[in-house]
């Protein structure tokens, strides 16, 4: 770590004494790297410039070639997915062999197809389609998420990945890769998804809730928002990762998500702290509602997307907590997605004999977890949960 922190002092040392400063196109910037001593670094790319020192060479990757890099590019009978830039008195230029070419100071560089990608390939504890998340850097994988798809469904069954702080340093990516891949991702192997329109979904869901819930509008308070925060631990890739939420957006009742689901991955990311954590992630039953007063028949909340097309929400969004190095108990954490519960002792949604109390780590969890009005959150054993909840690895 000190090294590291020498090495961004001196970087930066070096621009403020005299350098170049390369504007990007903030919404589709590439991908920059640095050769310094024998590591390559990743460069922060989300203020919408790269700043490099007087006499040195920045590496820029983008997969469709980057557009704007020469004032009369479209004469060059080339793609330009690999370039090298270098700082000289002041002035930018893209090395080619031998030669310097000036690059275009007047518009910003941009990358119009600098997005991670699905790709189909092994993942470990998946009885469907296996799926990786991630793009190829100068010749290195970077693996963000794995997800195993259930394609005749077309559903998630589980998405993995892993909290922990992602290096700068292009070759330590592996040290946070929810798996062990070290060759390219194949094109050839590309999965692609419809886009989704988040305003669109939340627009629908809202509709539903305000027709078949009208007597509960006001506390079931449903949005669409991301299952994993993947793009939260996708460090300076960050940018690249917008594509991930194909499979990543689910309704979450807005209780649950901000109250008990926020203190508990609180604690998690403190411990991520001491080491990276393998996170499974999924959604198991339905909603379900009082269909009348008496609140004895309950109902599947179903709501119309489209003129043909109608979604539930899921109840159960489950989490299996698995350590890799920390001393600390894998458990598996379910969190009920409803303001429906009803009697909690008889509930068939609350099920196991997993208790959060034998998990020591959970202890600032204790007071709250089993607060309905906080949204309630309960722990199961690893068995249980294979028994219990849909889509569960196959551990």
């Amino acid at each position: 770590m000190f090294n590291l922190k020498v090495l961004v002092v001196l970087l930066v040392s070096a621009f403020l004494a005299e350098g170049c400063e390369l504007s990007l196109d903030k919404n589709r910037p590439g991908v920059f790297l640095q050769q310094f001593s024998s590591k390559k670094l990743v460069l922060d790319v989300s203020g919408g410039s790269v700043s490099f020192a007087e006499g040195s060479t920045i590496q820029g990757y983008c997969s469709s070639g980057f557009r704007n890099l020469l004032r009369n590019q479209q004469s060059y009978n080339q793609s330009f997915t690999n370039v090298t830039l270098l700082c000289q008195n002041g002035d930018i230029f893209y090395l080619s062999g031998d030669s310097l070419e000036p690059v275009e100071s007047r518009y910003s560089l941009a990358c119009y197809e600098s997005q991670a990608s699905f790709y189909i390939g092994p993942v470990d504890y998946c009885k469907k389609l296996g799926l990786v998340y991630g793009m190829n850097i100068d010749g290195t994988p970077i693996i963000f998420a794995e997800v195993c798809y259930d394609i005749e469904n077309m559903e998630v069954d589980f998405i993995h990945f892993v909290m922990g702080e992602r290096p700068i340093i292009l070759g330590k990516q592996v040290d946070v890769s929810p798996n062990n891949i070290t060759y390219q991702l194949q094109k050839d192997q590309l999965f692609t998804f419809a886009e989704q329109n988040l305003k669109t979904l939340d627009s629908a869901l809202r509709a539903g809730v305000k027709k078949e819930l009208p007597n509960y509008e006001k506390i079931a308070q449903y949005s669409f928002d991301d299952l994993t925060p993947v793009r939260s631990y996708a460090g300076r890739f960050r940018p690249f990762t917008d594509s991930f939420e194909a499979v990543n957006l689910i309704p979450w009742w807005s209780t649950l998500k901000s109250d008990n689901w926020k203190t508990f991955y609180g604690i998690l990311e403190k411990l991520s702290v001491d080491g990276p954590i393998d996170i499974y992630a999924g959604t198991s039953k339905v909603v379900r509602y009082p269909a009348d007063d008496g609140c004895y028949e309950m109902k599947n909340f179903t709501y119309k997307v489209d003129a043909t097309t109608s979604e539930t929400v899921p109840l159960q969004i489950w989490n299996y907590i698995k350590p890799r190095n920390q001393n600390i108990s894998e458990v598996v954490v379910v969190g009920i997605n409803s303001p429906f519960l009803g009697f909690i002792s008889k509930s068939p949604d609350i099920f196991g004999t997993g208790n959060c109390k034998d998990t020591v780590w959970l202890d600032p969890f204790m007071e709250v977890r089993r607060m309905p009005a906080l949204g309630y959150t309960f722990c199961v054993t690893v068995q249980e949960a294979a028994e219990n909840l849909k889509g569960f690895p196959a551990v």
